[in-house]
């Protein structure tokens, strides 16, 4: 293994610690008022959208799908965001 591809290796793990810990953090603030609303399913989706493709992390990928099917409507409502984390 080269120098470049222990430290391409290092990094990306890094970066995808970092992204679970502020996964977290996005998360605990949305549960933290124990409602949901619309901005902050927006929020999480454009938050998600962007780490989704330098993350190879399945939990980003498996919530991006989700809250994507909770606004397929464009609106995120109770029942959406209820039936979808069922699944």
């Amino acid at each position: 293994m080269t120098n470049e591809t222990f430290l391409a290796l290092v990094n990306n793990d890094r970066i995808s610690s970092r992204q679970i810990d502020e996964l977290i953090g996005i998360t605990r603030g949305i549960a933290a008022d124990g409602t949901l609303n619309q901005s902050e399913v927006e929020f999480l989706q454009k938050w998600l959208a962007a780490s989704v493709g330098i993350s190879g992390q399945p939990v980003i990928r498996t919530l991006y799908d989700r809250v994507n099917a909770v606004l397929a409507d464009g609106i995120a409502t109770r029942r959406n965001a209820v039936t979808c984390w069922q699944l």
